[in-house]
């Protein structure tokens, strides 16, 4: 029965039975494997259709379903996968459409990441949060399906999550979760004013203009539409794009070496990670140029020369910010207008700066010049550009905090509850109708107990989960930790420090701004590396004056700055998640187990090289080793080991499990967690197979292993 040829129903069948048809269906074609199939093939199928499948022409609908469950199965949509990778996948999805049926394009959901690449949405409130830019996150068209339910599974809300793979973020919600506790449409969902479901929103992040479909079908084609530049004059959805790989190969329909077929020049907005921290600053640069790159839409027409526009976000594009401070941007400013060519050879001109706060029209105005030849560049480029970066996954959106969630979803249990809530208390009053007196009182007094009882655990609970919580955790510490850099300024007499400041939690001071051919300034000039320059939003946690005698809290580094003279600025430098960091931080544990305490091995002091917020009291810094520990690390040297050893200026984060370090100073034999702040490329982490032999089952391996805080 198993060899038998399947029916053409075997895979329609309802989502209980999938899991063990698609196990048959999988012994089936194993044993089967080099025949030709009884099923016969769809009419008219091409042979390139069934090659991107990876299966010869004629196969049968079994395989065919089956081959494009293993290739959909290996493609994670949270991994940055290549434009040749993304393009693979795209043929693989439209060829098991033009060669299977409905039926079974519909039972191959069932056994397809359906959710990894399609996000659910539960809420109104998280409806609008995913059509939201945030800080750190992409600018790629949002697509919203509004289905009947958001837990169904549909096709062709599949293939335009692969589809637009890299240059889309897809989301499906059903229409009824997105409406309040009374019944009616959310806000933000009746803003959008959906007339019928389901139904289909093209939503632009960046200028908020959206494009209804009622329907599900060709809504792929209509974002792929709008990324390629086929728009109208009156067009804002689509109009700007990330410059990466892919919006560059849709937009301009080239290669990033330049071949680009299209695009004779693009007018592009580089900003910095400062600019885009603040966000509505951000947002209304954006839409100014937004509103430029409308004016530019008759351009083709008046000069004969293609052109596109992009946002050129250099903290994903780290080699962008040296090449265009090369050719004329300011070491501290947070964004530029440029006009950018690739062929027949590579040229870049930047907008004067005053053009950056003045009108639409003159900005719009110089791109034309720079189009027709009158603005030239003040700096050839030698070579190419810098090459573009892969396009954003959807695992690079920065998510919601764990409070603003966790809110939410009680919101959402509490309108689910709510018709229950009510027809609870209708019964409570008809059956309080029936009881006399005594009963009564009876209930009422059990009530009263039971809330008594209620607010007596409560409070427990509160206090037990505020002591739990009081102690800050190893990832937390971690994931806070920034290296303190010293940034040594000579000061003339009268001469001012050119940076503003205010204080911050922990007793420190948070830099507000930077000012122009100052002190600072000219110290950021001098840096090569632009993650190493101060930035707003650094902290500065110490301040040596030319004493030597360094002050720790706000008002000693406020005297050391006013007293004029040479001075050393301690600065905590953290810089965002994906961008070059001031230094490597490399997480290890310690074992001290021929030391008798961590407080006889070593001699500690407050943290100089690390800061970690409120947080940095607890944390104990190596000052100085004892002979116990300095036998300890020549022990370990002499066996290769460098992690083992404890050196000056390693920070003792945890204590045996325990962030409390102060409090562990003598326990014996301790367990260390340690942070060591190097140079980019000190530290090399090798990896190397070990081959164990084991006589059976019950020959243990013989060793504790353990997670390291911060590792993924």
């Amino acid at each position: 029965q198993v060899m038998s040829p399947a029916p053409p129903c075997a895979l329609a069948m309802p989502p209980r039975c999938r899991s063990a048809a698609a196990a048959v269906a999988l012994c089936w074609l194993a044993l089967a494997a080099g025949s030709s199939g009884d099923d016969a093939p769809p009419p008219d199928d091409g042979a390139a259709q069934y090659q991107a499948l990876g299966l010869r022409p004629g196969a049968g609908s079994l395989e065919v379903q089956l081959a494009y469950t293993r290739f959909a199965a290996g493609y994670n949509p949270e991994t940055k996968f290549g434009t040749d990778a993304r393009r693979q996948f795209v043929e693989a999805s439209q060829a098991f459409q033009a060669l299977s049926d409905d039926a079974a394009r519909q039972d191959s959901l069932g056994t397809l990441r359906y959710f990894d690449h399609v996000r659910r949405l539960n809420d109104d409130e998280e409806l609008q949060h995913f059509t939201e830019f945030r800080t750190g996150g992409s600018a790629h068209l949002r697509v919203i399906f509004f289905l009947e339910s958001g837990s169904e599974r549909h096709w062709d809300v599949w293939a335009a999550a692969t589809q637009l793979h890299g240059t889309a973020l897809v989301a499906q919600i059903g229409h009824r979760d997105a409406r309040t506790m009374s019944g009616e449409q959310g806000p933000f969902m009746a803003s959008l004013k959906l007339l019928q479901f389901p139904a289909a929103v093209i939503y632009d992040p960046i200028s908020r203009a959206k494009k209804v479909s009622h329907g599900l079908d060709g809504v792929a084609g209509m974002v792929q539409r709008f990324l390629s530049g086929d728009l109208s004059v009156s067009d804002k959805l689509g109009r700007v794009q990330e410059l990466d790989e892919e919006s560059f190969r849709l937009r301009c329909g080239g290669g990033v070496d330049g071949s680009s077929e299209k695009c004779d020049f693009a007018f592009v907005l580089a900003t910095t990670m400062a600019q885009e921290q603040k966000l509505d600053e951000m947002m209304a640069t954006l839409r100014a140029f937004t509103e430029t790159s409308k004016m530019l839409h008759n351009v083709p027409q008046d000069t004969g020369k293609n052109i596109a526009c992009f946002w050129l976000r250099m903290d994903r594009s780290p080699t962008w910010d040296p090449f265009l401070r090369k050719h004329g941007m300011a070491a501290l400013d947070s964004y530029a207008h440029l006009a950018l060519a690739w062929h027949p050879s590579p040229m870049v001109v930047l907008a004067p700066p005053h053009l950056a706060h003045g009108s639409n029209i003159a900005m719009q105005g110089w791109f034309r010049q720079v189009v027709a030849g009158t603005h030239l560049p003040s700096k050839p480029v030698e070579g190419s550009l810098p090459p573009l970066p892969p396009p954003a996954s959807p695992g690079d959106e920065p998510p919601e905090s764990f409070a603003t969630t966790t809110m939410r979803k009680l919101k959402k249990q509490l309108a689910d509850v709510s018709p229950d809530i009510g027809r609870s208390v209708l019964w409570a009053q008809s059956e309080l109708k029936r009881m006399d007196t005594e009963e009564k009182v009876m209930v009422f007094g059990a009530a009263i107990c039971a809330l008594w009882l209620l607010i007596f655990l409560m409070r427990r609970c509160c206090c037990c989960c505020g002591r739990r919580n009081s102690a800050v955790t190893e990832e937390e510490l971690l994931a806070s930790l920034a290296a303190v850099v010293e940034v040594p300024l000579r000061r003339q007499a009268g001469e001012k420090l050119g940076m503003g400041i205010g204080p911050a939690a922990g007793d420190v001071f948070t830099i507000t701004g930077v000012s122009m051919g100052e002190l600072v300034e000219r110290w950021n000039a001098a840096q090569p590396e632009a993650h190493r320059r101060v930035q707003e939003g650094d902290r500065i946690v110490g301040v040596t004056a030319a004493g030597g005698q360094r002050a720790t809290n706000c008002t000693t580094m406020g005297e050391a700055m006013r007293a004029g003279g040479d001075l050393t600025l301690h600065i905590a430098m953290q810089r965002p998640k994906g961008v070059p960091q001031v230094m490597d931080k490399t997480v290890s544990y310690v074992m001290l187990k021929d030391v008798k305490s961590l407080r006889s091995a070593a001699e500690l002091r407050v943290p100089q090289y690390s800061w970690a917020g409120p947080a940095t009291s607890s944390l104990l810094e190596i000052a100085a080793i004892s002979a116990e520990l300095s036998q300890h690390n020549a022990k370990h040297s002499a066996e290769g080991c460098c992690m083992q050893r404890l050196e000056v200026g390693d920070l003792v984060v945890a204590v045996n499990g325990s962030t409390a370090v102060t409090s562990q100073l003598d326990v014996p034999s301790p367990l260390l967690l340690v942070v060591r702040w190097r140079a980019p490329g000190a530290m090399r982490a090798d990896r190397f197979e070990v081959a164990v032999p084991r006589n059976g089952q019950e020959d243990r391996l013989g060793m504790h292993i353990r997670n390291l805080p911060g590792s993924q």
